[in-house]
């Protein structure tokens, strides 16, 4: 029987052999499998979605072609690499943060191509383009991996990347509007496709992220397709049947589980025969080395050497283009770093033998955990630091090491030096560094060698004491070092160690007290502030031909300390700070602060309200100054705008205490702040409290409410308080003006007739102003016949004799309002003939007229018309102003004349009109869009340098939006900066902006500065109001 089921499986495989030589067994594809797409409703859910939606996209654009092709069939090629993912997401284990970029790196991929699209010159298919490379963002909801990824929930981000690529397509649908309907059906079959289609989809599937497989479902998925039925291969022949009677046992299963164990736990000896026999010697109560004492260990100290972690693989690179970064560096001696600047740091940590030169000025320099590395700099700026290092060799090999905070070996000058938690350190002192103070703490064996008194004289050693003896007397206490004598300042108690020597000055920063110098507490939670008071100053610094240049300031006076830069120094419960007296930021005297003074610097610092508050706050703590009313509204205007409530709050309790009521101006900021919160409710209950605040409740006062809520859209609310408040207020023609104005911002001509109506039916005469709003109503509601009747009637009526009539007159505001409308509305040859009737009807133009016309002129891409226009205006003696100068540089950019319009930028500050934010915004703005990233971040730091022309919320919002066009590392941490830079400055971002840039970074590899936006965003508590990942 054996000899046949041997022959049996030998045909058996030799039939199988012939098959698989002759490959006639057909292969199974992951698209025929059961498991695959084929029964998967997810996967085939997504093939409708690309066959229905997307096939509409494609035949669009295949009526238009060119570029619009191109640009979809880059969409189908994402669509494509989606499918893939989301397959082989079931067959694959969740990976780590690494391996998810690895993985999402073919749609990366894809995404840099169509952004690739829109780089370089514009095209006439530029917003396109644009709309496709946008949309693409949402593709990456797949990258969502739980909700501290940094990304928005699946749903959401989908619906809001569409939000951003919908900014280009409603360009599109403006643009070719009346001109062909296959752009229009282009935009609006994408716009099906991502909402409701995408949206959907992944709502239905993956409304929580993607849905990984497991090891067991891989392996699945590989053994379905080994198993899979061939046509080709017959079945093998059935086995023969066994005797019913056979004097064979038959071998029983073998048993699995715990039943296992315990069977093999009970066969007995066989169990322990390779086990070795405990013999007596080998018991405890038998050795002689167990007496039963317990041995006396070496107590670990406190400096004791860091072990190295040979694991870790060493690290030697420039980090987001500020830190230089060693690590874990063993053995290596020609470390060196030649391209560094003032801005940069150096970090060495985990290294040991090694030696590591710095030529060039840096920051900082800190030392962390490292062995036997010895350091070679030129300057440091602000620090350097050495702790937790053991044999540590520093050495600076220039006079102008300004502030070191280091255990090292000097050539230059060091005013102070302090080793932190650091065994057996060789300090050597040029004889410019004698006078240098040193500081140890937690430390042991520190030597200190200097000079000897010969220039061949060997080197004097000093040891530095570790252990003191204190004894009081008479209320007072002695202090005297155990261990000898120490050198220069360092035996001198706490303070007198800091005498500053040179150039150098000590402040004592000023702690911010419970309340102030009026008896007024303020908030638990102040704002650090950055002035001190100056303690002690250096003799001064010698020039070049001997002389000695004194110290600009002198004891006794209150400085603004820099950000940045100085040696902090903690004596007891008092903080020094000691440094050079050219980083000092002014003198802060008591009586040289006027209100008109803390008015205008108030207002240079309205792109910056924390570094404003900050600064208002310093001086409340100076004890002549006597703060203004005017000071306390623009303060809470700030912390308004920032949703900083908490000051708001402290700063109008604090006016009250200071007998400075709210005034008028104080209410209409509240009214406006609290309306564009969106809480018009809040506006209106500060408007009923007034009276309670010492402030007149009177119609002024109510036009004011009525205007911030017609502004803001809420007109109907305004028409509502008139009618509560008619009888308690008489309205007149500018309450009525108000209202007029609200219903033609929204569009609603009809209504603000009616009020038209009504003003006459009530006696109130209409004024010009009146004219002039529903002039302007008619043209926002695009109703441009009905504009041009009005206009034709004012100038009927304003023809007669009556005080009445005479109002209906048209004046340059009316002018001005027809020829910005006729132009916007492409009737460009009406514009300029009525520019030109307006002299005639007796009313010249204004600088606000010219500025429409020019305006129009550049939408319509006559750029040269308009430059002879704003010649015409400098030959009639008009003074341009600010928006006559942007109109003209926005007008040359959009041509894409860049250089013409640098030098009307140039042309714009030699006639006497300084450049403001939009100026600079709109040169960023298209240095950007034409690819010169370069240019456009060097005109952003020109514009920081000046502080009357801060970077506002646009500013960021143009660099930002442009860094996403190459998606390269550099330029998503260029955003990330951008963002961590207006956030300190009190610009909130918004909750998708936040959402991108994190997005960015993580599918660019940018992890770790990823981990910074969010610490970010947990430092400052009130960003959880704005931004919610």
């Amino acid at each position: 029987m054996e000899q046949a089921l041997l022959t049996r499986l030998e045909s058996a495989v030799a039939r199988l052999e012939t098959l698989a030589a002759s490959g006639s067994a057909p292969l199974v594809s992951s698209r025929d499998l059961p498991g695959a797409s084929a029964l998967d409703p997810a996967i085939s859910a997504f093939e409708d979605l690309v066959a229905d939606s997307l096939g509409r996209v494609s035949a669009s654009a295949g009526k238009i072609g060119g570029q619009v092709l191109d640009a979809t069939k880059i969409l189908e090629e994402a669509f494509a690499a989606l499918r893939e993912l989301l397959v082989k997401a079931k067959r694959s284990q969740k990976p780590e943060l690494a391996g998810l970029a690895e993985f999402l790196k073919p749609l990366n991929n894809v995404m840099v191509k169509a952004n690739s699209l829109t780089e370089g010159k514009r095209s006439d298919y530029f917003n396109h383009l644009k709309t496709v490379a946008d949309s693409l963002t949402a593709l990456a909801w797949i990258g969502y991996s739980g909700k501290n990824c940094g990304m928005s929930m699946p749903i959401a981000h989908v619906e809001e990347s569409w939000q951003m690529a919908e900014f280009y397509s409603n360009k599109i649908l403006v643009e070719y509007r009346n001109k062909n309907p296959d752009h229009i059906e282009w935009v609006k079959a994408l716009k099906e496709l991502y909402v409701p289609g995408l949206r959907d989809y992944v709502k239905r599937f993956y409304p929580t992220g993607l849905a990984w497989g497991s090891v067991n479902s891989a392996s699945l998925s590989s053994t379905s397709i080994t198993k899979a039925p061939t046509a080709s291969i017959p079945a093998s022949p059935p086995p023969p049947k066994a005797p019913l009677c056979s004097t064979e046992s038959v071998p029983s299963r073998p048993k699995e589980g715990m039943s296992a164990v315990f069977e093999e736990i009970s066969s007995g000896k066989s169990v322990t025969s390779g086990l070795r026999k405990v013999t007596d010697d080998m018991k405890t109560k038998n050795r002689a080395d167990r007496s039963g004492a317990v041995a006396a260990t070496e107590k670990r100290g406190y400096t004791s050497s860091f072990s190295n972690n040979s694991k870790a693989s060493p690290k030697f690179e420039l980090q987001m283009g500020r830190k230089w970064s060693v690590e874990n560096q063993i053995g290596n001696k020609n470390l060196i770093i030649d391209d560094c600047d003032s801005k940069q740091s150096v970090y060495i940590f985990g290294c040991k033998d090694s030696v590591l030169q710095v030529k060039g000025k840096v920051n900082n320099i800190t030392l962390d955990k490292c062995t036997k590395v010895g350091i070679v700099f030129m300057d440091v700026v602000a620090a350097c630091e050495i702790v937790n290092c053991n044999g540590v060799e520093v050495q600076c090999q220039v006079k102008s090491c300004s502030t070191m905070l280091i255990s090292m070996s000097s050539q230059g000058s060091a005013p102070t030096v302090s080793i932190d938690n650091t065994s057996g350190c060789q300090l050597y002192l040029s004889n410019d560094s004698l006078g240098t103070s040193i500081t140890t703490a937690k430390s042991s064996e520190i030597n200190v060698l200097i000079p000897g008194a010969g220039p061949d004289s060997d080197w004097v050693e000093h040891s530095l004491p570790q252990q003191y003896l204190h004894n009081f007397k008479n209320a007072t206490e002695e202090q005297k070092s155990i261990l000898g004598p120490r050198i220069g300042h360092c035996s001198l108690p706490m303070a007198k160690r800091l005498i500053p020597s040179l150039n150098r000055i000590l402040v004592e920063k000023i702690v911010p007290p419970s309340k102030t110098s009026a008896g007024i507490l303020l908030p638990e939670k102040t704002t650090k502030l950055n002035s001190g008071k100056v303690v002690a100053v250096g003799p001064g610094l010698h020039c070049s031909n001997g002389n000695l240049i004194p110290i600009c300031v002198k004891e006794g006076d209150t400085v603004l300390l820099p950000e940045y830069g100085g040696t902090e120094v903690k004596l007891g419960d008092k903080e020094y700070v000691k440094l050079l007296d050219k980083n000092l930021s002014r003198r802060l005297p008591d009586d040289a602060w006027p209100p008109p003074l803390v008015d205008r610097v108030l207002k240079l610092l309205w792109n910056d309200a924390p570094r404003a508050l900050l600064f208002f706050r310093s001086l409340l703590l100076l004890p002549s100054f006597q703060p203004a009313a005017s000071s306390f509204d623009h303060v809470v205007d700030l912390a308004a705008r920032i949703h900083d409530h908490r000051s708001v709050r402290f700063f109008l309790c604090l006016r009250g205490r200071l007998a400075l009521p709210p005034s008028p101006r104080t209410f209409a900021i509240l009214f406006e702040r609290h309306t564009s919160a969106g809480k018009p409710d809040r506006a209106v209950r500060a408007f009923l409290s007034m009276h309670h605040q010492g402030c007149p409740q009177d119609l002024h006062a109510f036009n004011t409410l009525l205007d911030t809520l017609c502004k803001s859209r809420r007109v109907q609310k305004a028409a509502s308080l008139l009618k509560v408040f008619r009888d308690r207020f008489r309205p007149d023609a500018v309450t009525y003006n108000i209202i007029a104005d609200g219903w033609c911002r929204i569009k609603c001509t009809s209504q603000a007739l009616e009020v038209l109506r009504e003003m006459v039916e009530l006696g109130i005469e209409p004024t010009k102003n009146t004219y002039n709003i529903l002039l302007k109503g008619f043209f926002r509601a695009d109703q441009v016949k009905e504009a041009m009747q009005f206009f034709k009637q004012m100038k009927k009526r304003g023809r007669k004799d009556s005080p009445s009539d005479s109002e209906c007159r048209p004046d340059v505001v009316s002018y001005t309002t027809m020829v910005h409308g006729l132009g916007l509305t492409g009737q460009l040859d009406n514009a300029r003939k009525l520019f030109d009737e307006m002299v005639g009807e007796g009313c010249l133009p204004s600088v606000a007229t010219y500025n429409a016309l020019i305006q129009v002129i550049c939408k319509k891409g006559c750029v040269k018309d308009a430059i002879l226009l704003f010649d015409e205006m400098l030959r009639k003696g008009y003074t341009p102003n600010s928006i006559t100068y942007n109109l003209v540089i926005r007008g040359l950019c959009h041509a894409g004349k860049m250089d013409e319009a640098m030098e009307f930028f140039n042309r714009m500050k030699l006639d006497g009109c300084e450049p403001n934010v939009q100026t600079y915004t709109i040169l960023i703005r298209y240095w950007l869009e034409e690819g010169e990233f370069e240019k456009g971040l060097e005109l952003f730091g020109r514009m920081g340098e000046q502080e009357s022309c801060l970077p506002n919320l646009d500013t960021y919002n143009v660099i930002i939006s442009a860094m996403f066009v190459r998606r390269r590392p550099e330029d998503m941490l260029v955003a990330g900066k951008m963002v961590m830079e207006m956030v300190e400055r009190g610009h909130l971002p918004r909750k998708f902006m936040f959402n991108r840039i994190l997005n960015g970074l993580l599918l660019t590899g940018n992890q770790e500065f990823a981990k910074e936006l969010l610490r970010l965003q947990e430092k400052y508590r009130r960003l959880h109001r704005e931004i919610r990942l």
